[in-house]
């Protein structure tokens, strides 16, 4: 499923705008004409995609020094061993980072893994669930 922005006019003449999830544009087109919405805009959202952050490592390779890499990571998993969340520790590394190429990155880094948690999160409790019907 895809998400689709879109403005519309509505039956009193204002203008509205939102989000909707469908198929493919026409059942958004065909769902907002059921409610009496005149459309006026539409268009798919892109989501961000682990390709993209890989176009964006290449784009920003020759920008990021190996001693910028070195230190990040050492950092990193010196937060990690502490056991601090690594979302957290990202968020916490970004207000170090001096180079502006690096520190345009980890923001990326930072948004897929919390996306990641929340489908592992959202999985565990299915499972748990599941279980339990048993």
């Amino acid at each position: 499923m895809a998400l689709f922005s879109y403005k519309v006019r509505n039956p009193q003449g204002n203008v509205l705008t939102g989000t909707m999830e469908a198929r493919e544009q026409r059942m958004v087109i065909d769902r907002l004409r059921y409610q009496r919405f005149i459309v006026l805009e539409i268009g798919e959202i892109k989501k961000s995609t682990s390709r993209d952050l890989l176009d964006t490592i290449n784009f920003l390779k020759k920008r990021v020094k190996q001693k910028d890499l070195v230190l990040f990571s050492r950092q990193l998993s010196t937060l990690i061993g502490a056991g601090v969340p690594i979302v957290q520790g990202l968020t916490i590394l970004l207000e170090q980072i001096e180079n502006p190429a690096f520190k345009k990155l980890l923001p990326a880094y930072g948004r897929i893994l919390n996306q990641e948690h929340q489908l592992l999160k959202l999985s565990a409790g299915t499972l748990q669930y599941l279980v339990s019907c048993m």
